[in-house]
């Protein structure tokens, strides 16, 4: 049986919403009950991921994945002491506009955190402010830093609506401290490291001041500090995959609202270590930070994968639960799989997917290549028992390109993978053939398991 270890924290919020009815006199209009956040922190005795990963333009976030690898590490959960983020808000919407991977114009919107400390600053607030910045900082591993989201607000009958997504924007710059274990071990192969100001990169894109990280020492040993990152974008949405409905109902009898970030630091983030060309990485903007042995040619460098945020989010109401059902499939017979969850709420008796998340875990040091994760969350349907993931189509600019399927709840089977994009399964022969090609993986369901508060 799966043990679940939570950590949650549950914090009441304000309400700043876009569009909404201003007709009404603000003392005829009804309240109803409260909104609440709970960020939880689900560990099982399988080391699992909950990834969502939604943006466009990540010009340093371009992970250039290397091959032949000598050493790799994950985080976990006992080894990832603090994940810090700057958030400046959290907002539930019923209308946003797609577009690819990105979005704009979100409407009708209830506002659950708000930090305007960042409002003029955003472009050029790089790691060596964040670095000096102990104030705006929220550590998801502790329950002090969590504690810091506590806010509180009431709904109204003008929040009457069927809400689709989350958006969390934060500053660019994250800070984690921990080590990264190699699969199968307890012997950390890497560890994060404080950046002197010698190793910072500067550079300018788009207006937009960033720093990259350039260790001058490999940091394979000794005690992790804290590293500060930073990426191009700061945020990400989470799309509901079934609308989230406040209704006259919900207000006249004060019902309790939530919406749970499912968080687990498992896998969180992964590096590498391989031997590449110093010349081509060494001032580049691939790679937000790496180790570079030699600048001016081939030498040992080691790569850091880090993310931009990894949680999902799945919303419910009072006397409602969370389940999670997860498979694994194998994707790397006896060296990666990649872990897929889903989420359904428990008053659901048709079990409908309000949620998913998926990434890579190693499972073993003999791997030959970083492996990237060839599913995308974007978009999911379902029918009967068979899921359907979805990809985002270039020609057509909308998430509407089937991307992976297999049918939910049995123990064993195959799924199928549709070859629509270059990644580590498929090559570029693969997605140029002229005809579809898919690839097929076994998995396995290992159950299901309450999660969140």
């Amino acid at each position: 049986m799966n043990k679940i270890f939570l950590v949650t924290l549950s914090f009441l919020v304000f309400i700043s919403c876009s569009n909404k009815n201003s007709s009404k006199d603000s003392s005829s209009v009804k309240t109803g009950g409260t909104i609440s956040i709970q960020l939880s922190s689900t560990v099982t005795s399988s080391p699992h991921i909950t990834n969502n990963n939604f943006f466009q333009n990540s010009i340093i976030n371009t992970f250039l994945t290397p091959s032949n690898l000598a050493a790799i590490g994950q985080t976990t959960s006992a080894g990832l002491t603090s994940l810090k983020y700057f958030i400046t808000s959290i907002q539930i919407c019923r209308d946003v506009t797609v577009q690819g991977t990105g979005y704009s114009n979100a409407t009708n919107c209830i506002g659950l955190f708000s930090n305007n400390n960042l409002t003029d600053n955003y472009n050029n607030y790089t790691i060596t402010d964040a670095m000096a910045d102990n104030e705006n900082y929220i550590d998801f591993m502790t329950e002090e830093g969590r504690a810091k989201f506590a806010q509180t607000i009431t709904y109204t009958e003008d929040d009457i609506g069927d809400y689709n997504w989350v958006i969390v924007s934060f500053a660019r710059p994250i800070k984690m401290t921990g080590s990264f274990f190699t699969p199968g071990t307890t012997t950390a192969a890497f560890i994060t490291k404080t950046p002197q100001a010698s190793e910072l990169v500067p550079f300018v894109n788009e207006g937009r001041e960033g720093e990259l990280v350039r260790f001058t020492t490999n940091p394979t040993t000794g005690t992790p500090t804290e590293l500060t990152y930073m990426l191009n974008n700061g945020g990400t949405y989470f799309p509901f995959l079934k609308p989230f409905s406040i209704t006259q109902e919900d207000v006249d009898n004060k019902t309790s609202l939530s919406v749970e970030f499912l968080f687990n630091p498992n896998n969180f983030a992964t590096v590498y270590q391989s031997t590449c060309d110093g010349t081509q990485y060494g001032s580049s903007k691939y790679n937000a930070v790496m180790y570079v042995q030699d600048n001016t040619g081939l030498g040992d460098c080691t790569f850091f994968d880090l993310p931009y945020a990894k949680m999902g989010a799945v919303p419910k109401k009072s006397g409602e639960n969370i389940m999670k059902e997860v498979y694994n499939i194998n994707v790397a017979e006896g060296t990666a799989k990649l872990r897929v969850e889903l989420f359904y709420n428990s008053a659901d008796t048709t079990k409908s997917v309000v949620g998913a998340n998926s990434d890579i875990v190693f499972t073993s040091a003999s791997v030959a290549e970083a492996y990237s994760n060839p599913l995308q969350t974007y978009k999911i349907t379902q029918t009967n028992n068979d899921v359907t993931f979805y990809g985002y189509n270039s020609t057509s600019g909308q998430v509407d390109l089937p991307n992976f399927t297999f049918t939910r709840g049995v123990t064993t089977g195959t799924g199928s993978l549709n070859c629509n994009y270059q990644s580590s399964f498929c090559s570029n022969s693969d997605v140029t053939s002229g005809t579809l090609v898919q690839k097929q993986f076994t998995y396995t369901y290992e159950g299901e398991v309450l999660v969140g508060n």
